[in-house]
C-alpha cells in the first residue's frame, strides 16, 4: 500500500514538474555590446548616443549597449592593442586613418555579404571607395562626412574692423596678429586670433592641423600613393604652419579640447575645424552660433582636409550579429535625419540633408561644397597601409621644423626618406 502511494507521489511530482517547466517561457540570454568610443566623453555626442542607445534598446529588447568613454588621445592605441590581443570591442567607430590600418592588417570582419543584402551601396556616400574597400572587400559603413575648415568669430572680426575673411596665407596671419590682445602687456594675451594644435604629445592632432596648411599649399605627404614630402608645395605648407606659430596668434601648450573651450567662449577668433563645432557652440554658448561663419580656407588652391567616420565590427567580436543590427539602426534615414542637428555634421546618407535643414544651418552648405569640389583626404592610400606609423614620422619632422628650427627642406627631404621605407615594408 505504501509503495504504491509512493509511486503516485513520485508520478504526481513528475507531471507538476514537467507542467512547471512547461509553463515557463525560454528567456533568451540578453547580448551586451561592448562600445568604448570617446564620444561618450564630449558632451554633444554623448547626447545623441544616449538617445540612440535607448532607441535601439527598445528596438531590441533582447540585446544592451554598454557604452563608455576612451578619450581621443589614448583610444586609438588601446583599440589597436585590443584588436591585436584577439579581444575587442563589439562594433568601432573609426576614420579614414585607422580604417586604412586596420583593414590590411585583416583584424576588421569584412561586411560585404550583409551590405548587399540593403541600399547601402546607391544610398551612403564613399562606401566604394578606398579605404573603406581594400582588396575588393567593404570592412566599414560610412556615416559621417568631416570637412575641416576655418570657422570665425564675424563679431569679433568687426569689432576689430574686419570685413571679409582673408583669401591669402598671409592675409590671414596679418589678421589673427590684430586679433591676438594682450591688454596688461603681461605675455599672455586676453585673446587670440587663431588657435593650432601645438602640443607635441598629440603626433594624431599635430598632424591634422599640419596637414591643412600642407593641402592648401597644393602639396600632401602622399599622392598616388607615393610619398611626396619632398615635393616643393609640401615643404611651402610646412613652412607657412611654422609661420604661423611663430606669429604667436594663439594659445601654446594646451590640449585642442583646451582651445576649442576657448574659442566657444570667444576667447579665440578663428579655429579650423568640424562642422560639428557650430552643434558644440550652440550646446555651450546658444548666442555664440549667431556670430560663427564658415569659409573656404585662405589658400590659392583652396583645398580642405577631409575624412568620413564610419563603422566596423572587428574580425574576433564576440557579438557579430548584434553589432550588425546597431550598424543598420545608426545609417537608418531615422538616425541619419538628426545627425546634422544633433550633431552638427554632414551624413553619409544624402537623402538625410533636408532643404530645410540648409536653410536652417546655413554653414553646412560651404563644408558640402568643401568635400564635394575641393576635397584632400587626410590620409591617401599608402598612409592606410600603416597610417599611425606614418602620422608619426610625419608629426616628428615638423615639429623638428616648427619647435626646433630644422630646416624645412632638409627635414622633409628625411621624412621623404623614413616614409618610402615604411611603404616599401
Amino acid at each position: 500500500m505504501l509503495t504504491s502511494m509512493v509511486k503516485k507521489f513520485v508520478w504526481i511530482l513528475a507531471v507538476v514538474l514537467i507542467s512547471s517547466m512547461v509553463a515557463v517561457p525560454f528567456v533568451s540570454a540578453q547580448t551586451t555590446l561592448d562600445f568604448p568610443c570617446w564620444w561618450w566623453g564630449e558632451d554633444v555626442p554623448a547626447k545623441f548616443l544616449t538617445w540612440a542607445v535607448a532607441e535601439f534598446e527598445k528596438k531590441y529588447p533582447d540585446i544592451k549597449v554598454n557604452g563608455y568613454d576612451i578619450p581621443w588621445g589614448q583610444y586609438w592605441d588601446k583599440m589597436s592593442a585590443r584588436l591585436g590581443a584577439g579581444n575587442p570591442p563589439d562594433m568601432i567607430p573609426l576614420y579614414e586613418e585607422q580604417l586604412g590600418t586596420w583593414g590590411m592588417a585583416g583584424v576588421l570582419e569584412s561586411l560585404d555579404k550583409q551590405i548587399d543584402q540593403t541600399d547601402m551601396r546607391k544610398e551612403l556616400l564613399e562606401i566604394n571607395s578606398f579605404p573603406r574597400v581594400i582588396k575588393e572587400k567593404t570592412y566599414a559603413v560610412p556615416w559621417e562626412l568631416y570637412t575641416y575648415i576655418p570657422i570665425y568669430n564675424d563679431k569679433m572680426y568687426k569689432e576689430a574692423g574686419i570685413g571679409n575673411f582673408p583669401v591669402t596665407p598671409e592675409g590671414f596671419i596679418d589678421i589673427s596678429k590684430k586679433l591676438t590682445i594682450d591688454k596688461d602687456n603681461d605675455g599672455i594675451p586676453e585673446q587670440y586670433g587663431y588657435a593650432q594644435m601645438l602640443l607635441p604629445t598629440a603626433p594624431n592632432q599635430f598632424y591634422w592641423d599640419v596637414i591643412e596648411w600642407v593641402v592648401g599649399s597644393g602639396g600632401h605627404f602622399v599622392a598616388e600613393g607615393k610619398p611626396v614630402a619632398s615635393d616643393r608645395e609640401c615643404i611651402a605648407g610646412v613652412q607657412r604652419f611654422k609661420r604661423a606659430y611663430e606669429a604667436h596668434v594663439g594659445p601654446r601648450g594646451v590640449e585642442k579640447s583646451t582651445y576649442r573651450k576657448m574659442w566657444m567662449e570667444e576667447k579665440v577668433a578663428c579655429i579650423w575645424d568640424g562642422s560639428f563645432m557650430f552643434a558644440w557652440a550652440e550646446d555651450a554658448n546658444p548666442d555664440l552660433v549667431n556670430h560663427l561663419k564658415a569659409a573656404p580656407p585662405p589658400f590659392p588652391e583652396a583645398g580642405s582636409i577631409s575624412t568620413v567616420s564610419a563603422w566596423a565590427i572587428p574580425k574576433d567580436a564576440k557579438h557579430k550579429q548584434a553589432a550588425w543590427k546597431w550598424i543598420l539602426f545608426m545609417v537608418s534615414e531615422e538616425v541619419m535625419s538628426r545627425i546634422p542637428e544633433g550633431l552638427g555634421n554632414a551624413p553619409a546618407r544624402a537623402a538625410a540633408l533636408s532643404e530645410s535643414v540648409r536653410r536652417k544651418m546655413p554653414w553646412m552648405n560651404v563644408y558640402i561644397d568643401q568635400f564635394v569640389l575641393n576635397r584632400a583626404r587626410i590620409v591617401s592610400p599608402l598612409m592606410g597601409v600603416n597610417t599611425t606609423e606614418a602620422t608619426k614620422i610625419i608629426a616628428d619632422y615638423v615639429q623638428d621644423v616648427v619647435f626646433g628650427g630644422a630646416s624645412a627642406f632638409e627635414a622633409m627631404q628625411m621624412c621623404q626618406e623614413d616614409l618610402e621605407m615604411l611603404s616599401a615594408e
